[in-house]
């Protein structure tokens, strides 16, 4: 990795983590170059997407089947009954990203607008099959 890192420093003509015995940390420089390769990796993502067959928005209805009752008694007790989005983030499976590993906004719409929201989730899978 450090040879890679070196690598690039030659490459771009600038410093990208400052070393000390006791930690390394990102440079201004680098802190920029992080941010511009997640944007291109995140361009890249949507570009694949539809090619992959994946999609953002889901164009069907959605059926799960499980055993017993999602919403138990004791469920409820634990987590009270849900008021709004926010409340279900203990109960969220987030999709990741195959590619840069980053889970995706949970979107929903509202007045028929889309909104996104990062919910907190037990699990993230980074595979539809999963």
């Amino acid at each position: 990795m450090s040879a890679a890192i070196q690598a690039l420093e030659v490459h771009g003509q600038a410093s990208l983590l400052q070393r000390t015995t006791r930690k390394i940390q990102l440079t201004t420089e680098g802190k920029l170059y992080l941010e511009w390769c997640l944007q291109l990796l995140s361009n890249i993502e949507d570009t694949e997407q539809p090619l992959c067959g994946g999609q953002r928005k889901p164009n069907c209805k959605l059926s799960v089947s499980v055993p017993g009752r999602i919403a138990s008694p004791g469920h409820l007790q634990r987590f009270g009954l849900p008021q709004q989005l926010q409340d279900l983030g203990h109960q969220m499976v987030n999709y990741a990203s195959p590619i840069t590993g980053r889970a995706l906004n949970f979107e929903y719409l509202k007045a028929g607008q889309s909104w996104f929201l990062s919910l907190p989730a037990l699990v993230s899978i980074n595979c539809v099959e999963s």
